[in-house]
């Protein structure tokens, strides 16, 4: 039996090329302070069908209109309905590579003491470190 997934206002549903991750959107959340529709997308781990494992939930501005993927499946296409809204917009899917696309961005890590600072009673753990 495979995991079930909410399904209340998800619009748009579309898997990885390789089958392990699976996105939904939701139809629009509303106005942001902006005054622009906003949507979420929901990532959802699906290596284990009977284990889904919601990896991300991103809120977009615009409505999504429609998902896919890059054929290797490093890039996800959002598409919304106007220029307006941003057209296309490629999104990194992967918690794991958008880390390490910011680690490389910036020329140092956090040290122990800016570490306790945000995140009190976590043990030291950069992910740049």
């Amino acid at each position: 039996m495979m995991a079930s997934l909410p399904t209340a206002r998800q619009a748009h549903l579309r898997s990885s090329p390789d089958g392990h991750l699976l996105v939904s959107t939701t139809r629009s959340l509303g106005i942001d302070v902006t005054g622009t529709e906003t949507s979420e997308l929901h990532t959802w781990d699906v290596t284990n069908p009977h284990h889904a494992i919601e990896a991300s939930t991103p809120t977009v501005p615009g409505a999504v209109n429609s998902l896919d993927f890059s054929a290797d499946g490093t890039i996800l296409l959002a598409g919304g309905n106007s220029a307006a809204q941003g057209g296309v917009r490629l999104l990194d899917p992967t918690i794991d590579s958008l880390t390490q696309r910011l680690c490389d961005a910036v020329s140092s890590t956090l040290t122990p003491s800016q570490w306790q600072q945000y995140f009190s009673g976590t043990p030291y753990h950069p992910p740049c470190g």
